[in-house]
């Protein structure tokens, strides 16, 4: 009778083991929004804010998790590694939330997930460089954005297989963003025993870009290749118009933000874009988000959003499962598999990397089209 008596008590301490626990401290869970709510990249981050807040104002409705209420606790970083620095630490140290999400800007992320990592509380990242899936050791971060490697991967099979082109130039900002994307595309080429015939690079924040288009245009190149933000982007393409440069332009993810297809105006015209999130997307589940951020905010979401949302249900159901225990809760984001978000495929691999896929788009009539889905 003892020894039955103490293998149930086992059974029970294991039960137990594996029930969420909820601190009963607080009556809300509390979500970092870490991002550039101001500044040059400033309709990322509101993108990005936006995203998170539409999740958590779904899941309060629907009477938060184990009856507590999710808070999102926004930060502006201005996209300043500096600020983002101290953005940070009030999340941790003041606020101390649960989780940080953000930033879409490479260098911020690499910045904070230090810190993050330090005081033992997940971030999920929203950056592309390859720098921020190169750190091993820290196991307290994932990555929803598609890398550079993997976008670049798939823009180059298309560029070479799809459009016959083989004769590039590269343009990109000086930024870890720009130069992980360059390096990238460089290790795809090679694959296909291709050197580009030009690379040339930009600060953020630069205007004149006729130094570097003129270069361009002298290489005999039969397109460009250009990886950067969307400011600069509509500048380089209004600016190549202008010096007669006709080249097929293939630009990064980062250049279909905010205001873009307004900034460059016809400029943008036959621009292709490989990225993560079309509007054009015919899944039901994508419009749905759509239909639903369109409402609660009255504009369209941008690419960031998609991925901010995505980021913020990857979380709540990781607090479902692991309750407010930040390892615990780790430990689910880093065993994420098989899941299909507004993003597409997302799935962790050993290096905390999330978003698998990949779409080709193209700028026809001021407007973008799915033109390939990788």
């Amino acid at each position: 009778m003892k020894k039955i008596k103490i293998i149930a008590l086992a059974l029970v301490s294991a039960a137990l083991f594996f029930i969420p626990n909820y601190s009963s401290a607080d009556s809300t869970i509390k979500i970092g929004i870490l991002g550039p709510m101001t500044g040059g990249s400033s309709m990322m981050g509101q993108g990005q804010r936006d995203g998170i807040l539409l999740y958590i104002d779904q899941i309060n409705k629907a009477g938060g998790i184990a009856g507590k209420k999710l808070e999102g606790v926004v930060m502006d970083d201005r996209g300043e590694v500096t600020m983002s620095i101290n953005a940070v630490k009030k999340l941790l140290f003041k606020d101390e939330v649960i989780a940080v999400i953000g930033t879409p800007n490479s260098p911020v992320c690499l910045a904070t997930m230090d810190i993050t990592e330090k005081e033992k509380t997940p971030q999920l990242l929203m950056g592309a460089s390859p720098k921020l899936t190169e750190k091993p050791n820290n196991k307290w971060f994932v990555r929803i954005t598609p890398s550079d490697v993997i976008m670049a991967s798939n823009f180059v099979d298309f560029i070479v297989k799809d459009k016959g082109l083989k004769k590039l130039a590269i343009l990109h900002d000086s930024s870890d963003y720009g130069k992980g994307g360059k390096d990238a595309v460089l290790a795809k080429m090679k694959k296909y025993g291709l050197e580009p015939v030009c690379v040339e690079s930009f600060n953020v924040g630069d205007k004149d870009f006729a130094a570097q288009l003129n270069k361009i245009k002298a290489s005999n190149a039969e397109a460009i290749v250009l990886w950067g933000l969307y400011i600069e982007g509509a500048q380089i393409l209004t600016q190549a118009k202008q010096y007669g440069v006709k080249l097929p332009v293939f630009g990064s993810s980062g250049v279909l933000q905010g205001a873009f297809l307004t900034l460059a105006g016809a400029a943008a015209e036959g621009l292709y874009i490989v990225t993560y999130f079309s509007a054009d997307n015919p899944d039901p589940k994508v419009q749905k988000f759509i239909d639903e951020y369109k409402s609660k905010f009255g504009v369209m979401p941008t690419p960031t959003s998609a991925l901010a949302y995505d980021c913020a249900v990857l979380l709540g159901d990781a607090i479902k499962e692991a309750g407010t225990n930040k390892e615990a809760i780790m430990a689910k984001l880093r065993s994420v598999k098989n899941k299909t978000g507004i993003i597409g495929k997302i799935e962790c691999d050993s290096n905390g990397q999330l978003g698998q896929g990949a779409i080709i788009m193209q700028v026809k009539n001021g407007k973008t089209v799915v033109v390939k889905s990788m």
